[in-house]
């Protein structure tokens, strides 16, 4: 994860509610390891390397600076916390991104994060939050901040995205 790149940080958008585990996900790459996190108040902004990939990547907090910060990132991570029953805010979220995102192309790439607590059902998270109806590129990817699983499958499909 701590290898040099030359080439320029793909600007990265990761949003999802409060407790999700953007934050863990974020440092989890950074420092390659699990830490213990409060709260995000605003964002967090990080340069991080992962399979030669060089990312800035802002765990943003604040949905609405989601619009104003859009425009200069060029890929969406949203994170849903799949060890809760109920999904209903993340949906509520995610729909008001979409209807931002409305025509633009930035791939998504949706962290289903807290996979070592709970093994989430990826189908019925694509059905339930109508991923088929997008028109944006996604990928669902189940992931921990906790044993890494899944972080660096994702940060690849952004990777690719991006840069077809």
């Amino acid at each position: 994860m701590g290898q040099t790149c030359s080439t320029p940080a793909l600007k990265i958008l990761m949003i999802g509610t409060e407790m999700a585990g953007k934050t863990s996900i974020l440092y989890r790459i950074k420092l390659d390891k699990e830490i213990q996190t409060i709260p995000t108040v605003g964002f967090n902004q990080e340069e991080i390397m992962i399979r030669g990939g060089k990312y800035f990547v802002t765990d943003l907090s604040v949905p609405n600076y989601f619009q104003q910060m859009l425009e200069e990132n060029k890929g969406v991570i949203f994170v849903i916390d799949s060890s809760q029953e109920d999904m209903h805010e993340s949906l509520e979220l995610f729909t008001n991104m979409m209807h931002i995102l409305d025509e633009k192309s930035h791939p998504i790439l949706i962290f289903c994060s807290k996979c070592d607590v709970k093994q989430p059902d990826l189908e019925h998270i694509e059905k339930y939050f109508e991923l088929k109806t997008i028109k944006q590129q996604y990928k669902i990817v189940k992931c921990s901040s906790v044993t890494g699983e899944g972080i660096a499958e994702g940060f690849q499909f952004l990777s690719e995205q991006i840069h077809m």
